[in-house]
């Protein structure tokens, strides 16, 4: 089971890699061969990803899902849009072909030299493909084997719970293997409108090639989580100055063993959250390159313009260089909303930080008005499809109320509604005054100065000043303007005084405060001290990139400074509900795109300081020795000293044999001619090819056994799965993945005793999944004591078993006996 993990991982990656990598650089080849390498890279996920997910839509949209229509609309849009972008040698070729052709026909050359003829522009191509490539490979060697270094390090790291297990590791998978089962019957949206994109790539992967979806589901989770580590990687050759300091980046969030498990625990499984988070960093990618080729543009435009060479520069280009990259950046952001909503809210936020740091340059109009467009058309193309599913009758899925009630819960909706009108005391409490617990003054600005008589002075100064104020309107006041302009030389004395207390209360403030955030910021990481480094990272990245902001106005600090700025706000909406803010989204999720978020900052920080240090050599090559030192370092130190990241947890759902056996009943036996009795969780994964029946429903039928009891299946294969230690399965049935997984313990005898329940939502949770599975396995003994030839062992481990039956369809067994337990 091993190996056919393996060889599906693989399989799953290289052709997801050609339809989203591949055939996107083969379709628009000439637009990108003059591309980095890293930019080529994003712009074929993007447009792979896209196109599926789009062509997906339609055919189900259309109501012709199938096979057939799948091919044709994926493969001819394709073809035409390869003619169009590679126009020039696509005519040149199909002309060489008529003339090669013609010759053959007429005598004049042989088939092998036509032959030859036709291959030497694939092969030129090819050949040129692979120079680039390797050409690459070789000057930047070093960046090469540290980055497929962490890239193994994650495939061991995500992969080793499906590799060993094999089973799903969490709940939300048989629910989304359900929506694409029922895809495979042709209806989309089958309990409600959500965003597909995740589920019609799977189901793209599983039609167009003919891969299992269950298979696919197993080991997808690992191939986006690699996806996702490239995009921190290229997302910080953009930001960076250093070539090596991105693949820091990377490291810290590979290696150590930085961040909360539940930070990293979803990206071995197969979720659409994790799926959009491959898109999240392209969107800053591009919106960034928008501005640095907007201003490039305005600035080439008035240098040509005064030389009256506008028109010349402007030829050369059918679409300018800046409206490309909006067009990405729109595709990018339309597609964090075609996989999940809470990555579009992500997207956006970053957006935002990105946006904040271009101001006032964001507000230009020939900035404004092309982002204002660009989003609203990424909105709209991401939208449509929901929108004609509800136009169609659909409504929306359950789980878009779940996140509005996160956003908007019903008990603080209730709080408002019974405080309104009513004054508490934290209202009546002057604003501004926080107690501390170093005993720090009120914020109300009136600690006390330097003891002494002048000081009493002043003290009544500011009282009389007081005074005055609030009884403006009187006309004998004493104290006149003279009176105040002759006090000002007296005040200014002690204005030193008053600098120093103000400071120390500012001081007092920001530790405070700082204690405060790092105290709610402490979950996200390994260690309490972490967090106030982070916290520390990110202040002083803000404060540094703001103030080279206003010295040297370039992009660069602007960038660093939307990276920090980003950082804030995801530490912000992490402590909202510590902080009594709205919740945008749950703990548990704010959680994981801090962490993601985190290695930005740190390699953002960490490429200030090499600008900082190496500014007098103007970054050359030696340079470079400094955060390939420091990435080298640290990995040694972290190997060194066993800081290494420990392997993740798993949700208890399966057991090994079930998924073992699962397999080989789908493969081993004729379609629809048998049926598993077992829990809910096998159940979609054997729905294409057999039947399913659940175990409450089974023994609830022989319940209060009489000799009238009948209960049989119609078909010729009937398979029982028993866990004999049943797992514990429900909210907290979590363990690491070397352990066994979470059991009650082995079946017993007092347990299928006790009264069970036979329905709910909660029937195979852990208690009542105990009494279950002791009571199918009592009654496999007394059933196989009936009949011993015929009711066999067809597999067996130290925790799971199974059974068969292969019987007569014209004549069935009646499984129901007494067992002891049922009457």
């Amino acid at each position: 089971m091993e190996a056919r993990t393996i060889i599906e991982f693989l399989q799953v990656l290289t052709l997801y890699t050609v339809c989203v990598c591949v055939a996107p650089y083969v379709v628009f080849h000439d637009l990108l061969r003059e591309k980095c390498l890293a930019e080529k890279f994003i712009l074929s996920v993007l447009i792979g990803n896209f196109y599926i997910i789009n062509v997906v839509f339609i055919i189900f949209l259309l109501h012709i899902p199938g096979k057939g229509s799948l091919y044709l609309f994926t493969i001819v849009p394709a073809f035409v849009a390869w003619l169009r972008v590679n126009r020039p040698g696509v005519r040149e070729y199909f002309a060489m072909l008529y003339t090669s052709l013609s010759r053959l026909f007429l005598g004049e050359a042989h088939f092998r030299t036509i032959l030859g003829a036709l291959l030497a522009r694939p092969k030129k191509l090819l050949k040129d493909c692979f120079r680039s490539f390797f050409t690459h490979i070789r000057r930047h060697f070093l960046e090469w084997v540290m980055l497929l270094g962490l890239i193994g390090f994650n495939t061991y790291y995500y992969g080793y719970q499906t590799v060993t297990k094999y089973v799903f590791g969490a709940s939300d998978l048989t629910v989304h293997q359900s929506w694409i089962n029922n895809m495979d019957g042709g209806t989309i949206f089958c309990n409600g409108v959500y965003p597909f994109g995740f589920h019609n790539i799977i189901w793209f992967l599983h039609k167009f090639f003919g891969l299992r979806t269950l298979s696919i589901l197993r080991v997808f989770g690992v191939v986006e989580t690699l996806f996702i580590y490239m995009m921190i990687y290229l997302l910080l050759r953009k930001l960076c100055k250093s070539r090596y300091l991105p693949v820091f980046g990377v490291f810290l969030f590979t290696l150590p063993d930085l961040f909360d498990f539940q930070a990293t625990m979803r990206y071995q499984w197969s979720l659409p959250q994790e799926f959009g988070m491959i898109f999240l960093y392209p969107c800053a990618f591009y919106l960034v390159q928008f501005f640095e080729r907007k201003k490039e543009e305005i600035q080439t435009k008035k240098r040509l313009k005064q030389e009256d060479r506008l028109y010349a520069w402007m030829d050369q280009y059918h679409i300018m260089p800046s409206t490309r990259s909006l067009t990405f950046f729109a595709i990018s952001f339309s597609l964090t909303l075609a996989a999940h909503f809470y990555i579009t809210i992500i997207a956006f936020i970053l957006c935002f930080a990105i946006a904040i740091s271009y101001f006032p340059l964001v507000l230009h109009p020939k900035y404004f008005w092309s982002i204002a467009l660009a989003g609203i058309l990424s909105l709209f193309s991401a939208v449509a499809p929901m929108g004609v599913a509800f136009m169609q009758g659909v409504q929306p899925e359950g789980s878009l109320k779940w996140a509005l009630s996160v956003i908007f819960p019903e008990e603080e909706k209730e709080n408002i509604t019974d405080t309104a009108g009513t004054g508490t005391s934290e209202q009546e409490a002057a604003p501004g005054t926080v107690s501390s617990e170093d005993g720090a003054e009120d914020e109300t600005g009136t600690g006390n100065g330097p003891s002494g008589p002048e000081n009493t002075e002043t003290g009544d100064t500011s009282a009389n000043n007081g005074s005055s104020f609030g009884n403006a309107d009187v006309s004998d006041s004493p104290n006149t303007i003279w009176d105040k302009i002759k006090a000002i030389p007296g005040q200014i004395k002690y204005l030193p005084d008053k600098i120093v207390i103000l400071a120390g209360k500012v001081k007092r403030r920001i530790i405070y405060i700082n204690n405060a955030a790092a105290s709610f910021l402490k979950g996200a990481y390994s260690y309490d001290e972490l967090a106030d480094y982070i916290l520390a990272a990110t202040e002083i990245l803000a404060v540094f990139s703001l103030f080279m902001m206003f010295i040297r106005r370039k992009f660069y600090y602007r960038n660093l400074f939307s990276i920090s700025l980003y950082t804030l706000i995801l530490m912000v909406m992490y402590s909202a509900e510590l902080l009594g803010l709205p919740a945008i989204m749950d703990l548990t999720r704010s959680r994981i795109f801090l962490a993601y978020a985190t290695p930005l900052l740190s390699a953002c920080l960490a490429d200030a300081v090499y600008v900082v240090l190496c500014w007098p050599f103007r970054y050359h090559k030696t340079t470079e020795l400094v955060p390939i030192g420091l990435t080298l370092t640290l990995a040694a130190l972290t190997i060194v000293y066993d800081f290494i990241k420990p392997l993740n947890i798993l949700y208890s759902l399966q057991l090994p044999g079930e998924m073992k056996c699962n397999y080989d009943i789908i493969e081993n036996y004729p379609e629809k001619r048998w049926t598993v009795v077992t829990t809910t969780n096998s159940m979609q994964s054997l729905r294409e090819k057999g039947w399913h029946m659940e175990i409450c429903t089974f023994l609830g039928k022989m319940e209060d056994y009489n000799r009238h009891t009948t209960v049989t299946i119609p078909t010729k294969y009937v398979f029982f799965y028993i866990e004999k230690t049943p797992l514990d399965y429900g909210h907290d049935a979590y363990n690491l993945v070397t352990d066994k997984m979470a059991n009650s313990g082995y079946v017993s005898e007092t347990a299928a005793s006790e009264q069970a329940v036979f329905g709910g939502s909660e029937v195979y949770f852990t208690e009542n999944r105990y009494k279950l599975e002791s009571k199918l396995y009592y009654w496999a003994k007394a059933f196989q004591q009936k009949f011993p030839e015929e009711f066999q062992v067809y597999y067996e481990d130290e925790s799971f078993i199974c059974y068969r039956i292969i019987q007569n369809e014209y004549q069935l067994y009646n499984f129901a006996v007494d067992y002891g337990f049922n009457s």
